[in-house]
């Protein structure tokens, strides 16, 4: 009987554990791609993106931001800049790359 509540014990503690990483990756997750969006959609310019296996959550973030993209395959974009979509390092992460940024000309 005492050891059967110790592996109950034992199970709570690890999976209490698991939860804390996953939850803390997740806010910093969250917190990053909020960042990332922000600074796209306040740079104006337009966007190539390459959504690999998240395309209805992109474009979702990218319409509801007012984010202006085109959509690209894995060939047409093979090196861009990571969106946080995934674990770092994690393939099929989402990747851009600015097309245009507007010109603020005074004169």
């Amino acid at each position: 009987m005492g050891a059967a509540w110790l592996l109950m014990v034992l199970l709570l503690v690890n999976a209490g554990i698991v939860a804390g990483v996953h939850l803390t990756w997740e806010t910093k997750a969250s917190l990053k791609l909020r960042q990332q969006l922000t600074g796209l959609r306040q740079s104006g310019s337009e966007i190539e993106i390459c959504f690999y296996n998240f395309p209805r959550s992109g474009e979702e973030r990218l319409k509801a931001r007012g984010i202006p993209y085109q959509e690209k395959s894995r060939k047409e974009l093979p090196e861009g800049t990571e969106l946080m979509s995934v674990v770092e390092g994690y393939p099929g992460a989402v990747q851009y790359r600015l097309i245009d940024a507007p010109t603020n000309s005074v004169q």
